[in-house]
């Protein structure tokens, strides 16, 4: 049996295959709860933090988003290593190029151009700058929150972890006044029971921009493996350093 999720009418970052996850995560991770459990979606209103990420333990995501309209095409992605909050690199790439990189190694840190890594002190600030970027899945996907709809389809198993597959589609609903307006919305979304983390999400959205009097495209990809393997990663080749 199908079970649908509508997403409410809460601050953005409060998608409803978040709900679902995390209303399981903040009872007691590895909790197993019924997937109908309408009343716990209803009332859970937490949302997917690095918090989140870290508790799925250490692993390899790769978390890309794209944006076409009247003006151009891009894409922006993020490939993220985690092995902890004192062991992980992040690397930013636009419209296909790599333009950063964060690599924390036992509180060492470097960032900066990947040809052009310098070293810093406190790692605070990096792990801060990743928490406010690495969630395109809620940025992009904002102006379809109040109308995002998504329907269990089944439970798989994912690098052994048990995980719930989810249909994402548009509900009706009146047009916001300003601001782009949802057109329509499909894809999947992979949720590990445990966490909430999105495993893998493949997600394709057309908004309607009445300044550009055009349709815009977004789509949202997100892959998660090795999960559980911990990373090798090693300080940067000093030519690479200043």
């Amino acid at each position: 049996m199908s079970q649908k999720t509508r997403m409410l009418s809460l601050p953005v970052l409060s998608l409803g295959g978040v709900w679902l996850g995390l209303s399981l995560g903040c009872f007691g991770q590895g909790l197993e709860l019924p997937a109908n459990d309408k009343e716990l979606l209803a009332e859970t209103s937490h949302t997917l933090t690095l918090e989140s990420l870290d508790a799925l333990g250490p692993h390899r995501a790769l978390i890309q988003a794209t944006r076409s309209d009247a003006v151009g095409e891009q894409s922006e992605a993020l490939e993220l290593i985690w092995g902890g909050w004192d062991t992980f690199q992040a690397t930013w790439a636009r419209n296909g190029t790599p333009t950063r990189r964060t690599l924390v190694l036992y509180n060492q840190v470097w960032a900066g151009k990947l040809s052009r890594m310098k070293e810093w002190p406190d790692s605070s600030l990096y792990i801060g700058e990743l928490g406010s970027s690495w969630d395109a899945y809620t940025r992009v996907l904002s102006p379809f929150a109040e109308r995002m709809v998504l329907d269990y389809t089944e439970t798989i198993e994912h690098e052994g972890r048990t995980a719930w597959v989810y249909q994402v589609s548009l509900a009706p609903g009146a047009d916001p006044k300003r601001g782009l307006v949802p057109k329509s919305l499909s894809g999947t979304v992979t949720l590990d029971q445990a966490t909430a983390v999105r495993l893998n999400t493949a997600i394709q959205g057309v908004l309607w921009d009445a300044q550009l009097d055009s349709e815009r495209l977004v789509t949202v990809n997100i892959s998660r493996s090795e999960i559980g393997v911990s990373p090798d990663l090693a300080p940067p080749a000093p030519s690479s350093q200043r």
